[in-house]
């Protein structure tokens, strides 16, 4: 259960960092509306949050050694299927668009 939380934590902090890119935004907002100042703010924190939240939580479970290590496979997986995500089917982040107008 820890796993999932920890990958859950990852996943919606990477895919939220790389919502905060307007390149990225362009890609899941079909709408192409420009990224306004505060939302990208909005979305470039709760990711930052979320990874943090994510190792303090790897940190705790595991040990600062293992936890580290665990974190990083984590993230290294993490960020190879959002890639791959954002690269093929950028449209399946769109449920993740806060604040829509």
């Amino acid at each position: 259960m820890i796993i999932f939380i920890e990958t859950l934590l990852l996943v919606f902090g990477f895919t939220l960092i790389s919502l905060s890119l307007a390149r990225h935004y362009g890609q899941v907002n079909k709408k192409r509306k420009q990224l306004s100042t505060r939302l990208l703010w909005v979305y470039r924190l709760s990711g930052y949050v979320l990874l943090l939240a994510g190792v303090v939580l790897a940190i705790y479970v595991w040990g600062i050694i293992l936890g580290l290590v665990y974190w990083l496979a984590y993230a290294t997986l993490v960020t190879f299927l959002l890639s791959l995500i954002l690269a093929f089917k950028p449209n399946y982040l769109s449920f993740l668009l806060l604040f829509k107008r």
